[in-house]
């Protein structure tokens, strides 16, 4: 099956040779297609940048209800989107998001300025945080998604697993290996595949032990110093606007776990990481949708469901969630509404 991440990001890039950019307006046409589906495009392609949308689509069923409107999200962007975006939700009259946040926390007691796994990422290439750029607070959000207890919970079960069967392989040996050293060593493409999921559930100051935060963590240094070099031999636009494609691009990419399952074989304890991976992808995107479907068909058959409700969720839940809403009985209405995410221009 093939599954897009919305934000491959900068991250499922590094350990390879990421090429500067042309721009459209140097590059004879025509032009290819964008790469993407109905919920997000991108029409940039190889080496030239281009511009990145997500879509509003509208669903309603027959049987009555609610009109539903997937509002897709990318959890790094400019911010002239989060301005647009704002705007859209400000429309509905019940706007349903996600967080990975304790079950008792109120949202409004949130400083999204803390803890924010997106904003040194955003910040390194001239993006903004979605987490930072828009207003949970208004009246008219509701929080719909896994609670962090729950996260961390079934997190750490995948974990303890694949340390288990870590710990039985390399049993009398000179070294014991952990879940985060076997990540640590791993091929790139590996790390690759785990950056591209770190990106799918925006959570507030995930634990330390958090194998996702890690990667993040241990990625964003050579990202750091490649820009501080290209601040001294070229310049910081450059460096964005590469990573940038490289984030964008990523839409219109095969599932990224393709590349590491045809390594399977090779190495038992990547065999290990690769077992994981599909367990934090169920967690991740699978598991997750299921809350928001549930949610859904809830405030549907409560009887005083509002006349209108966007769900506010990042772009690769958005398949999921649609055949949760067919399953319901809903059908999309009309085209979807495009609304431009980053654009990259010379």
């Amino acid at each position: 099956m093939r599954r897009s991440f919305p934000l491959l990001a900068i991250l499922f890039l590094v350990g390879c040779s990421v090429p500067d950019v042309r721009y459209k307006e140097d590059v004879p046409g025509p032009h290819p297609d964008p790469a993407g589906d109905e919920f997000v495009r991108y029409d940039g392609y190889a080496d030239v940048a281009g511009t990145l949308e997500t879509s509003v689509t509208t669903w309603k069923r027959a049987a009555g209800g609610p009109t539903i409107r997937l509002v897709g999200a990318i959890h790094i962007a400019d911010a002239s989107y989060y301005e647009r975006v704002q705007t859209v939700l400000g429309e509905s009259e019940v706007v349903l998001f996600e967080v990975i946040k304790p079950e008792s926390m109120d949202i409004r007691d949130i400083d999204f300025t803390q803890g924010d796994m997106y904003g040194p990422l955003a910040e390194a290439i001239g993006l903004a945080s979605q987490m930072q750029s828009i207003d949970y607070r208004r009246d008219n959000f509701r929080w719909l998604d896994m609670s962090a207890e729950r996260f961390s919970a079934r997190l750490q079960e995948i974990v303890q697993r694949a340390t288990e069967r870590l710990s039985k392989m390399f049993a009398g040996g000179s070294s014991a290996i952990d879940f985060g050293s076997a990540l640590r060593q791993a091929p790139p493409a590996v790390r690759r595949a785990y950056a591209a999921l770190a990106l799918q559930s925006p959570r507030l100051a995930p634990e330390a032990e958090d194998p996702l935060a890690q990667v993040m963590a241990i990625l964003l240094l050579p990202l750091q110093v490649e820009k501080a070099w290209y601040g001294v031999t070229s310049s910081e636009k450059a460096f964005e606007d590469k990573y940038k494609h490289a984030v964008a691009g990523g839409l219109g990419t095969e599932d990224p776990a393709a590349e590491i399952e045809a390594m399977r074989g090779q190495d038992p304890a990547v065999d290990v990481l690769i077992d994981a991976f599909e367990e934090f992808f169920t967690l991740i995107l699978v598991e997750r949708n299921q809350v928001v479907v549930d949610g859904l068909k809830a405030l549907v058959e409560s009887g005083d469901a509002p006349a209108d409700v966007a769900v506010w969720y990042g772009a690769a839940h958005n398949p999921g969630i649609s055949e949760g809403l067919r399953a319901m009985g809903y059908e999309r209405e009309e085209e979807p509404d495009w609304i431009r995410a980053i654009a990259i221009r010379k």
